[in-house]
């Protein structure tokens, strides 16, 4: 019927024409129709809001319009429908704030982890914070899949930059790394030639007081004797007024090398001033030490050394030198000090000197 069209006249009763009571609900169908149709468009495929399920019950509904229900039932399923339709856009509002909430937790924490990353690296920390504050804007952008989309771009620039600044921290972590063993070289070295005697490469004193207490508290532990060794080359000055000093180094450097091939592995020998030399024997009684003593005595007095190709000898015609040594021997006692074992040791030393040199004494051999 046309809309400006002459309403028709009611009947006897006052009722409206069939006709139109028909007219107006075909409209009322139609309509009601045309809304559920929209509100299924608008509805979001998401799984999580049971989307499938709403729009099936909204369907099962414009069944039963456009089958013409009767009344009761219609206005039953309108209540349904019309309590279905609140719960899903209540659903659908719940959704959107907690997806919202979460896209804003992400930047926040990508623009707080940005931040702590850059504040080792200066033109880091400037690409990451024009990164942060595009992040930020994410934030005012209303369309889910823009969103979405933007997000996963700044994320994968993101990645790309740490992943270059990772390169560079690997480059100055292997910079670092050969810089410390470097230095752990040199310092290792200077370690070895603070605690060795330049000329003879024995310990020095300072290593062999260390050594000496180290060794004398771990034969104590495992109740091992432990002997100390005094040597001292016999007639030296005579040797460096003769033949020179670099004659006399000569001469050191020979005693050392005898001495070394008939020690034991595990026996120290340290330069402990001038000609005189100490060995520490963890693990060898008081006899085991005097019969390396008397072995070393005899090497060292059988040994003869060329001095042709040294410079300053002061008789060309001599072409070798023959040099002894005497030696002091005394074990640690259980209750000693380690300076008590030594100076016996010297003492024994002392002895095989006023006794004739070239021998060694042993501590029991001393005289009151």
């Amino acid at each position: 019927m046309p809309l400006f069209a002459r309403k028709p006249a009611a009947d006897a009763n006052g009722d409206e024409p069939v006709e139109l009571v028909r007219e107006r609900n075909a409209l009322f169908r139609r309509a009601l129709l045309s809304m559920l149709d929209r509100i299924k468009a608008l509805s979001l495929d998401i799984e999580d809001l049971d989307a499938d399920e709403f729009k099936d019950r909204l369907d099962t509904f414009s069944a039963g319009v456009l089958a013409a229900a009767p009344p009761s039932r219609f206005e039953r399923d309108l209540a349904d429908r019309e309590q279905d339709i609140d719960d899903y856009v209540a659903r659908e509002k719940k959704y959107f704030a907690e997806r919202d909430a979460e896209f804003s937790e992400v930047i926040e924490m990508l623009t707080e982890s940005l931040q702590v990353l850059g504040d080792d690296n200066a033109k880091f920390s400037t690409s990451l914070e024009t990164r942060g504050q595009r992040l930020e804007a994410l934030g005012r952008i209303d369309d889910i899949r823009r969103l979405r989309s933007e997000l996963a771009r700044e994320v994968e620039e993101i990645r790309a930059d740490v992943r270059a600044k990772q390169k560079r921290d690997q480059k100055q972590r292997e910079w670092l790394r050969d810089s410390l063993a470097k230095a752990q070289l040199d310092l290792d070295i200077f370690r070895a030639e603070s605690m060795s005697d330049p000329l003879t490469g024995v310990f020095n004193r300072r290593a062999m007081d260390s050594a000496l207490l180290r060794l004398a508290e771990r034969c104590r532990k495992e109740k091992q004797p432990l002997s100390v060794m005094m040597l001292d080359i016999d007639h030296f000055k005579s040797i460096n007024d003769t033949y020179g000093h670099a004659v006399g180094d000569r001469v050191l450097v020979a005693m050392v090398r005898e001495c070394r091939g008939l020690l034991r592995s595990e026996d120290v020998m340290a330069r402990y001033g001038g000609e005189e030399f100490i060995v520490v024997m963890p693990g060898a009684s008081l006899r085991t030490a005097m019969k390396r003593a008397k072995k070393i005595c005899r090497a060292v007095s059988k040994a003869v050394y060329a001095i042709d190709d040294i410079d300053g000898a002061a008789n060309d015609s001599q072409r070798s030198i023959s040099f002894t040594v005497s030696i002091g021997v005394a074990q640690l006692a259980e209750d000693d000090a380690t300076e008590a074992a030594v100076e016996r040791a010297d003492a024994a030393l002392y002895q095989a000197k006023e006794a004739g040199r070239n021998r060694a004494v042993s501590e029991k051999q001393l005289t009151k």
